[in-house]
């Protein structure tokens, strides 16, 4: 994945703690496909964001992953509201499409 290149280091790993985290939260709720691509999609996103001069990228993901470990926690909501939540970035950003969301993870997230 070229995109994690621009991302730095410290970020990354910060992203992964966290990204951990909201796993953790979510437990049996997302397929291991879900875990995979939505994480590919988060650092695509941060690399658009980058690449768009976004000086905090970092810190809006976090927040959405801190928000997606939330709604699982307090609010009991399930897959598609922590997909919608962790790829919204994606979306903002540009680096897909909501077309692309769909047909990838399905017409209710």
């Amino acid at each position: 994945m070229a995109e994690s290149f621009l991302i730095p280091e410290k970020d990354r790993r910060e992203i992964a703690r966290y990204y951990r985290n909201m796993l953790h939260a979510v437990d049996n709720i997302l397929t291991k496909d879900d875990i995979k691509m939505s994480r590919q999609w988060i650092y695509q996103s941060i690399a658009k964001m980058i690449e768009d001069g976004d000086a905090m990228p970092t810190r809006r993901v976090i927040k959405h992953l801190r928000m997606a470990k939330v709604l699982v926690n307090e609010f009991g909501l399930g897959r598609s509201a922590i997909l919608a939540t962790v790829l919204y970035d994606s979306l903002l950003a540009g680096s897909e499409t909501l077309e692309s969301i769909e047909k990838q993870f399905g017409q209710s997230v």
